[in-house]
């Protein structure tokens, strides 16, 4: 066919299940072992759809596609802002707070497993690690890591529970100054440590 050199306009009934497709078979690809980069593309997907949903809804279910391809180069551009300074962040923390090398502790591992419920062994066994780091050197540890599915989705019981911080990288800075600001249970609010 000949190409007329303009785009289609968008249509939402069909045009979407473009992406669908596109994003379902980059997902196929990666494997089990990488789950942070399947959870990375599903919230990106998430960003694209909510971003193209917002021009639809406010222009109607067919738009001009150039319309759409702004606010999704728009969007795609705060995602590697925020990209990069995650990156930066966590480069940050790694130059200005001491990482921590401790062997680990059966008992806490133990407790850890009974507390916390379903982990893999690899996060149970950071955890543990962390916590004993705190306990041992009565300072705030914060656990800093970007598995949102297992570490980071269960910071709150684990703070609740065992009064163990978990952080993404763009947060970690920021709730060590709380953690240190309100003190708590631990007597040395200058001193900061991490485990990633």
């Amino acid at each position: 066919m000949t190409s007329s050199g303009k785009l289609e306009r968008f249509d939402s009934a069909t045009d979407l299940f473009i992406l669908e497709d596109f994003v379902w078979e980059r997902f196929r690809k990666i494997s089990r072992s990488r789950d942070w980069e399947k959870e990375s593309l599903l919230l990106l997907e998430q960003l694209i759809v909510q971003n193209i949903e917002d021009v639809l809804a406010k222009h109607g279910q067919s738009v001009d596609t150039q319309a759409v391809l702004d606010v999704l180069v728009e969007a795609l551009r705060q995602f590697g802002v925020i990209s990069d300074a995650r990156k930066t962040e966590l480069a940050r923390l790694k130059l200005e707070v001491p990482q921590v090398d401790m062997t680990l502790d059966p008992p806490t591992l133990f407790m850890l497993k009974h507390k916390v419920g379903m982990m893999d062994d690899e996060d149970l066994a950071q955890l543990a690690v962390a916590l004993q780091q705190q306990n041992l050197r009565n300072r705030w540890t914060v656990v800093v890591s970007t598995d949102y599915r297992d570490i980071i989705s269960a910071r709150i019981p684990l703070f609740q529970s065992l009064k163990l911080m978990c952080s993404g990288p763009l947060y970690a800075a920021s709730h060590l100054r709380s953690l240190n600001k309100g003190a708590g249970p631990m007597p040395y609010p200058n001193k900061m440590s991490y485990v990633t």
